[in-house]
């Protein structure tokens, strides 16, 4: 254990002694936290605007110390008279009455101030903009990656709790909440972290800031509150008790049998505020109610977090902050703020001492999905034993834990969790049979038994529902593995259902996107404008739910779609409005924001008109943001597009430029090897690439590039003895892929014929299989399975024509004819060789594989190009000779 300095002897003279009693020693309440079961939290915080302070947010004090002069001095009469706190609060008595509340100020103060709720929520959010987490929240995410912490309450509107936990490299995504109506949907025992807004979000129109609003919390909040409550103890941190609101549940819950089992703890720096506080006062004379005297909010965490002498425990604040290296600049600032508190002042110290050692181990960590938010949300799985005091139930759980430590044949752990479920169906506390549930699921993930896991999921949502329980992840995890395999309409109908009952909770507004638009991109029936309106539509629901650039990666999701799409139209305007100003508003050092940026200078070239200025801008400020997430993601997208644009001195200069760190991910490889083959028409260079940077055993998605790649230079040897290194779909991908270059037609037709009676027979099936079929000269067989279908997908007339041919039929002029009319690229070349105008076939694939040379490769394989491809071939080698 660490020694640290204590204030457990303040003297306090002056204070009430019915009231010096009740305060408590600092470290006896480290003590308590720190000796927890299983390592299951005992401990809920609430956090009010005092944490915020040296973020850069003013408190809710100082507000009012300000706000009390301005309105002072709106009043004629006052103008000439010298302001004094006494001289406003009489004259705010004067004026208002009983409207006035000199214990509720602020509320008071800031309804004068902004009289109406958009002015209240625009002042919220230019004083959150520029907002940093101090490092007390840095200390705060390394408790709550321990789990010391499961559950967070604020009555502030601010994100510096879920930017400390998002930032600090969690395992797990932090559940948020901000309405009323989600938060029936959070299980108060998940493991993952739990932040709960009872007055709103400054992201929603809904935040809570006047007396009235905060007169009482909406039905659903206050109950949940309620239930956090129930067996934990709560610890509060810079919060002034002057919530009508939030009292009033305190004061009900405390004097309940099994409520705050572990003791109320008010923490504050000035112990003049509670005893100014009548209510306050009153509360904190409960037996279960004490007092913890704080140097700060910062401090209590840094002293709380060296505090703890568990010997997995790492103490140091910046260990799991690897996303978000700090700059010396701002370790300097630390120190000086906190100059006279030992413990940070080491901890930045060494910090700044170790930032090398850092920034080299934080390369290896940069994958290719370091760009991206998390958008898994799984869950941690708790300590089953502690639900339940069922002696059988015991039994059967510990057996599991032993099978579990021993690694135990799959079989005997599934075996006992049917025993477990077999009893908690009867338990009357629904938590453990969702628990048991979530170890099954995972244990059959790494089955990969999706049969498996979907039932499991069904069972979940049924047991949950007949006991009118929302429970969100399982809709969104059963919807997700509907949208896997292809169950398109079975994943929209699982969403559906599950807004019926939620109809404000974002996730579910954004999984419903994406099931569609899998649909709209996956079934030629559906191809319809009514259906790509209501993805779009969708996308902005669920950003208008949780508007965070930081959380919800609905804006990533709605740009792709938007700008992917020809069937609706997206107006500078409404990409301007939707995604641009939330971004600026919020965050521009978000790391999807280059991804978007580089979405719309595409979509911008591909219309002819150039949009590079913002990207170059954004790539030469570069060293302004050093979250590295935020430099992967831009060095990636601007290589990505400077390569698709033919920028090739942009690309040279960047490739040159890029930090060390970067140049062994996945993505920057990737990038590199298929610009060497696409842009500079080298297999052998983009093969070396790959060689270089590969660790074949490990890495699945290098690998699968670096097998296509081989085919294309025909090592088919090669491919073949590293074939099985592949894992999941990509396997039997590759084989696919192996036999149609090798133009092994036997082999190809097995695996074709079983990989097609497996799937859904949808469009992306359907064409698939009857390019085999036709590579295998099966042309019965194709011309059968097409012939009973009206064909809106050209790709598919295209092969039907191609089965006609094959069993002697003549190709449909007017069909093809319309196809060479409205389609472009390789389906207008295919259209052509129909029509007997080769040459104008090659010079459109010759066009295409100027612009990008892989694709000389791939279409050498489609038997519509068989007529042409040794006279295209003789072209393409004699100029690159």
């Amino acid at each position: 254990m660490t020694n640290i300095s204590s204030n457990s002897d303040v003297q306090n003279p002056s204070i009430d002694p019915i009231l010096a009693d009740k305060i408590k020693k600092e470290q006896d309440l480290f003590s308590f936290i720190e000796n927890r079961i299983d390592k299951v939290s005992n401990y809920n915080l609430f956090l009010g605007s005092g944490a915020s302070i040296t973020s850069g947010i003013l408190s809710a004090q100082q507000l009012v110390e300000q706000w009390r002069r301005e309105v002072f001095y709106t009043f004629d009469e006052c103008k000439d008279k010298e302001f004094s706190i006494e001289n406003a609060k009489a004259v705010f008595a004067q004026k208002f009455g009983r409207e006035y509340d000199p214990n509720k100020e602020y509320s008071f103060l800031f309804k004068q101030k902004y009289h109406l709720p958009a002015q209240r929520r625009n002042f919220v959010e230019k004083t959150m903009k520029d907002a940093t987490p101090s490092i007390g929240y840095r200390y705060l995410a390394n408790l709550v990656r321990a789990n010391y912490f499961n559950t967070i309450f604020t009555t502030n509107f601010d994100d510096l709790i879920e930017q400390s936990l998002l930032s600090s490299n969690l395992d797990i995504k932090p559940i948020m909440c901000s309405h009323d109506a989600s938060i029936m949907s959070i299980p108060v025992v998940s493991n993952r972290p739990k932040i709960i807004k009872l007055h709103g979000d400054f992201l929603f129109d809904d935040i809570k800031t006047t007396v009235s609003e905060t007169a009482r919390l909406e039905e659903n909040m206050k109950n949940k509150f309620e239930e956090f409550l129930k067996n934990f103890g709560l610890i509060v941190i810079g919060y002034s008790g002057c919530d009508d609101s939030i009292m009033d549940i305190l004061e009900n819950i405390i004097k309940k049998d099994g409520y705050l089992d572990g003791g109320l703890y008010w923490c504050t720096r000035n112990l003049k505020e509670i005893e100014n506080n009548h209510r306050l006062k009153k509360l904190l004379l409960n037996d279960k109610a004490f007092i913890i005297q704080i140097e700060g909010f910062d401090e209590f965490f840094a002293e709380l977090n060296h505090f703890i002498s568990d010997k997995d425990y790492i103490n140091d604040p910046f260990q799991k902050n690897k996303e978000d290296i700090c700059s010396l600049k701002d370790i300097d600032k630390t120190i000086e703020l906190f100059g006279n508190n030992e413990l940070i002042k080491q901890d930045c110290e060494n910090y700044k001492k170790k930032l090398p050692e850092i920034l080299s181990k934080t390369l290896k960590t940069i994958s290719d999905k370091s760009e991206y938010k998390n958008a898994d949300d799984k869950e941690d799985l708790i300590n089953l034993s502690s639900l339940t005091e069922d002696s059988i139930l015991k039994e059967y759980i510990d057996k599991l834990n032993t099978l579990l430590k021993e690694e135990a044949p799959m079989s005997s752990i599934l075996d006992t969790i049917k025993e477990i479920e077999k009893k908690s169906y009867k338990f009357s506390d629904i938590r453990l049979f969702n628990a048991i549930e979530r170890a099954k699921i995972a244990l059959l993930e790494k089955k990969n038994d999706n049969d498996g896991i979907i039932q499991t999921l069904l069972d979940l949502k049924q047991f949950n529902e007949s006991r009118d329980c929302f429970y969100e992840n399982v809709y969104l995890d059963l919807a997700n593995h509907y949208i896997n395999r292809k169950e398109w309409d079975n994943a929209i109908k699982t969403v559906d259902k599950a807004l019926l009952i939620n109809q404000q909770n974002d996730k579910l507004y954004l999984m419903l996107a994406k099931a569609q638009e899998a649909k709209l991109h996956n079934d030629f029936k559906e191809k319809t404008e009514g259906l790509a309106l209501s993805i779009k539509d969708n996308y902005i629901k669920s950003i208008k739910y949780n508007p965070s650039v930081r959380v919800n990666t609905a804006y990533r999701y709605f740009t792709d779609f938007m700008f992917g799409n020809n069937k609706i139209k997206f107006t500078d305007d409404e990409f301007n409005e939707l995604v641009l100003k939330p971004f600026s508003e919020q965050s521009i050092s978000d790391a999807d924001y280059p991804h978007i940026i580089a979405q719309k200078v595409l979509f911008d070239y591909n219309k002819n008109e150039d949009s590079f200025s913002i990207l170059d801008e954004l790539y030469k400020n570069r060293e302004r943001n050093k979250i590295i997430n935020y430099q992967a993601s831009l060095f990636r997208n601007y290589l990505k597009v400077c390569k698709a644009t033919k920028r090739t001195a942009e690309f040279n200069r960047c490739v040159n430029e890029i930090p060390t760190m970067f140049q062994k991910t996945i993505w920057y490889v990737k990038i590199i090897a298929n610009y060497a083959l696409s842009n500079e028409k080298n297999i052998n260079k983009a093969i070396q690439i790959i060689h270089d940077n590969i660790d074949i055993d490990v890495d699945n998605e290098l690998l699968f590039l670096l097998l296509k790649f081989k085919l294309y230079a025909k090592d088919f040897q090669f491919v073949e003895d590293n074939l099985n290194k592949l894992k999941g779909d990509d396997l039997n991908l590759m084989k696919i892929d192996l036999y149609i270059h090798k133009d092994d037609k036997e082999k190809l037709y097995e695996i074709a014929k079983s990989t097609y009676e497996k799937s859904n027979k949808n469009l992306h099936d359907l064409v698939i299989y009857s390019y085999h079929l036709l590579i295998c000269e099966k042309y019965r067989e194709c011309y059968d399975l097409l012939n009973s279908d009206t064909h809106n997908d050209s790709i598919l007339e295209i092969n039907y024509e191609l089965a006609r041919q094959g069993i002697n039929k003549s190709v449909r002029q007017d069909k093809i004819h319309s196809i060479y009319e409205k389609d472009e690229k390789q389906v207008k070349a295919a259209a052509c060789v129909l029509l007997n105008k080769y040459t104008e076939a090659i010079s459109i694939l010759e066009k295409l594989i100027t612009e990008d040379f892989e694709v000389f490769y791939y279409i050498q394989t489609y038997p519509v190009f068989k007529p042409i491809i040794k006279d295209l071939s003789k072209i393409i080698n004699d100029s690159r000779c």
